[in-house]
């Protein structure tokens, strides 16, 4: 898993050092968050979500093949969860780029208002886990070359 927290990146891939200009410019002009599917750019989703987070197992494991995922907390806190020692569960859903999985949780990393998460394609987690807490997040979709 790699962490963007503030201006800190580490072993990012090309296609993520493209996005991120695009990106931080598009978060800087928003001025209502609501629920919506946004595309930026071909290559580019934005997915802005909210919920209040809950206990782990109510949650699912999911992951992607053909898109990174780049979390950005707009408001809020949540825990998410990661393994790679999963089995898949069910189909991949190729519209919505997911599949789910089941298996137990190794590490888990805190994101909270104003940090970044990156998550790799194939890299199991869980998302949306703490104590009731709501979260206003933006997943940005991007797609891997």
């Amino acid at each position: 898993m790699r962490m963007l927290k503030g201006n800190r990146i580490e072993q990012i891939n090309d296609e993520l050092l493209e996005a991120i200009p695009v990106i931080t410019s598009f978060i800087k002009k928003i001025t209502e968050f609501k629920e919506q599917s946004v595309i930026i750019t071909e290559n580019i989703t934005a997915n802005f979500l909210s919920y209040q987070t809950g206990n782990e197992h109510d949650r699912v494991w999911e992951a992607h093949k053909l898109h990174y995922d780049l979390h950005y907390m707009f408001e809020g806190k949540e825990s998410i969860v990661f393994s790679s020692k999963l089995s898949e569960m069910g189909d991949y859903y190729l519209e919505e780029d997911y599949y789910l999985l089941q298996g137990l949780s190794e590490y888990s990393e805190k994101l909270l208002t104003g940090q970044w998460l990156f998550i790799d394609t194939e890299e199991a987690h869980r998302t949306g886990i703490g104590n009731g807490e709501q979260v206003k997040k933006i997943v940005f979709k991007i797609r891997k070359a």
